[in-house]
């Protein structure tokens, strides 16, 4: 961008070796020795930090060209990036792409060679046999996910297309779970508002740990035997809720509006599909676990008890609030919630007065503030 800082602070994956930097302006690099420990989800990443000698005074378009390679093996903490024979999946966990620290959303045009027998995940084969694949709505992470192995099945539900794949036949049963959970949970959000794409896929990794991640048109999942059809219904629908609650920024406390919202979400189709009981039983363990979490406004994104805070204090709040104003009015809060894209608590609290009072504006204040519900 034109108007960029004249230091700008990348993060690229440990393994990875950086041959060259070079740009359109004059510029100095240094490339830190040890992991950076700048983000909570990527743990095995090293620094990239560029300083711009003369960009500000030329006001020109800034290129910046990095001349580097290496290979991704099993990252330490998520095991979610990894290149092998079998099974590929690259991302932001272990950015193989130079990652600004910023987490400013792009788009990306990605070329990759594989040999002919592989499928890669949203990418379009080129006459000449090469993977094309063009993100066009603008994210922070550009996962890339490829396997010689996939098996497809297809879900159509409207004006929406689902793809889900796996890689063997052992999976089949979360392939018929999912594809049982996706209709319903589609139409539970429909009152949310349209989201930017309605095609998307769902893969379902063959690895046992890392957990799942959405993104704007991917949902990944991992096989687990032991969940019960209610809690596999909660985890899809928890995923194809970020396609509409992903706006806010994933570093800091604003990341309950992802995550928190998400949760509910997930649980109030949970209520449609299973029942207020099953729903009821899980307010009642988010309210057990909430008992003496630090409050959502300023907690940081690093505390040990972040995940417990924005997954199950968020969602309580966010069920005091149904209670108080109605289902049917917040279920239409949402509606605007999502259509104007709130990215921020204030802007939430300044859409929450507008569309209910002053007075559910502090209620909700109180709760975001409180250490205790």
């Amino acid at each position: 961008p034109v108007d960029c800082p004249s230091i700008l602070n990348f993060s690229i994956y440990k393994d990875l070796r950086i041959e060259s930097i070079t740009s359109t302006s004059s510029i100095e690099y240094q490339i830190g020795d040890t992991v950076d420990h700048w983000s909570p989800f990527i743990t095995d990443a090293k620094s990239i930090t560029i300083t711009l000698k003369d960009h500000r005074k030329t006001g020109k378009p800034l290129t910046l060209v990095f001349d580097y390679e290496g290979c991704i093996h099993v990252t330490s903490k998520y095991e979610v990036n990894r290149i092998t024979k079998e099974w590929i999946e690259i991302g932001l966990y272990a950015p193989w792409y130079p990652l600004l620290k910023s987490f400013v959303p792009a788009t990306f045009d990605v070329i990759i060679h594989l040999d002919s027998a592989y499928q890669v995940i949203n990418a379009k084969r080129s006459e000449e046999g090469i993977f094309e694949a063009h993100q066009t709505i603008p994210q922070i992470d550009c996962p890339i996910i490829a396997s010689d192995q996939f098996r497809l099945c297809n879900i159509d539900y409207q004006n929406a297309e689902v793809k889900v794949y796996y890689t063997q036949d052992e999976y089949r049963h979360e392939v018929e779970v999912i594809c049982s959970c996706v209709e319903s949970v589609l139409s539970s959000y429909e009152a949310f508002g349209k989201i930017q794409s309605r095609v998307f896929s769902v893969v379902i990794a063959p690895r046992t740990n890392g957990g799942g991640y959405c993104r704007s048109d991917l949902i990944v999942v991992t096989p687990d035997e032991e969940r019960n059809e209610a809690d596999y219904f909660r985890f899809i629908a928890h995923e194809l809720a970020h396609l509409w609650w992903h706006e806010a920024p994933t570093t800091s406390w604003e990341d309950w509006l992802n995550e928190s919202f998400a949760e509910y979400s997930a649980l109030m189709a949970l209520r449609q599909k299973f029942g207020q009981q099953i729903f009821l039983e899980r307010i009642i363990e988010c309210t057990k676990l909430a008992k003496g979490l630090p409050p959502i406004i300023g907690l940081s994104r690093n505390d040990e008890k972040a995940h417990t805070v924005l997954y199950d204090k968020g969602p309580l709040i966010l069920n005091q609030l149904e209670k108080s104003i109605g289902r049917k009015e917040f279920i239409r809060l949402l509606h605007t919630i999502h259509v104007q894209k709130v990215t921020s608590t204030q802007k939430l609290l300044d859409v929450v007065a507008q569309e209910t009072n002053a007075k559910t504006k502090q209620m909700l204040v109180s709760m975001l503030r409180s250490k205790r519900d």
